[in-house]
């Protein structure tokens, strides 16, 4: 229970997550702004202590956020469907490119709460 408080605690304070009360539910490319970031490197000593994750790393990630919210839902059990999606964007040319990004949604309800 302890460690799903810490990681709903940790979760409500980032951008571009959506919460309800089964689901939780992101697009890697949205999560891993700069915003979480400096969230993550504020919360991440108690966090590391909690879910056993490794020391901080000398140069991180480059989805550091993303990767740390998904081991820790995993060291929850909680259940998840990941999926790719597809987005267009405009290079520097002005022409328009396709891209990918995950989407995850892990199932809150059905995981171990311990």
């Amino acid at each position: 229970m302890m460690k799903a408080n810490i990681l709903t605690a940790f979760i409500n304070q980032l951008e571009n997550i959506n919460i309800d009360n089964e689901k939780i539910s992101f697009k890697v490319r949205d999560l891993n702004n700069i915003s979480n970031v400096n969230i993550l490197e504020k919360n991440y000593n108690i966090i590391r202590k909690v879910f056993k994750l490794p020391n901080p790393p000398c140069r991180k990630p480059k989805k550091f956020v993303s990767q740390t919210v998904i081991q820790c839902c995993k060291d929850l059990n909680y259940p998840f469907h990941k999926c790719t999606k597809y987005y267009t964007f405009e290079d520097e040319n002005k022409k328009n490119k396709q891209s990918t990004t995950g989407f995850y949604e892990f199932n809150v309800s059905s995981g171990s709460s311990s």
